[in-house]
């Protein structure tokens, strides 16, 4: 299975969702499920720093390697499960990529807690990154559980 999660500016939310989630499948020895981060607004001299950059670290997760990165037809393409942040990322992908219907969700809609978005913490104070990073591992590992009970 190929997960793609998808924000904004791939620098906040998504690259969470995709260090979270790799961690845990990892840390879980569970195989067979390839995770990728996009955003619809992506630049690729866009960094993680910041108040982000001290949060992702005291959690724990790696993101040395990550450079942001552009949604592409490839990208749709490659994924089985598409989750976003926001209502308005969905939009996007609706209406540029049509086919992904069957396969796109908000993030927090696929882990079980309803219609809501993920706010962007962007420019705001730190504990507004630790909520949205909390917020974002409990759905990854709500995510996690439905994988292992399939």
């Amino acid at each position: 299975m190929n997960i793609l999660f998808v924000c904004t500016g791939n620098v906040c939310r998504s690259v969470i969702a995709e260090k979270l989630l790799k961690k845990i499948l990892a840390e879980e020895k569970i195989n067979g499920i390839a995770v990728r981060s996009v955003g619809i607004a992506a630049n690729p001299q866009y960094r993680i720093y910041g108040y982000l950059a001290e949060v992702m670290t005291e959690a724990g997760i790696d993101f040395s390697d990550h450079k942001s990165t552009q949604i592409s037809a490839e990208d749709i393409s490659w994924a089985d499960l598409i989750l976003v942040m926001e209502k308005g990322h969905r939009d996007f992908l609706k209406n540029n990529f049509p086919s992904v219907i069957s396969r796109l969700y908000l993030l927090k809609e696929y882990a079980g807690f309803g219609e809501e978005e993920i706010a962007d913490p962007l420019n705001l104070p730190p504990p507004a990154h630790k909520l949205t990073l909390e917020e974002i591992k409990k759905c990854v590992e709500k995510i996690v559980q439905r994988i292992k009970n399939v």
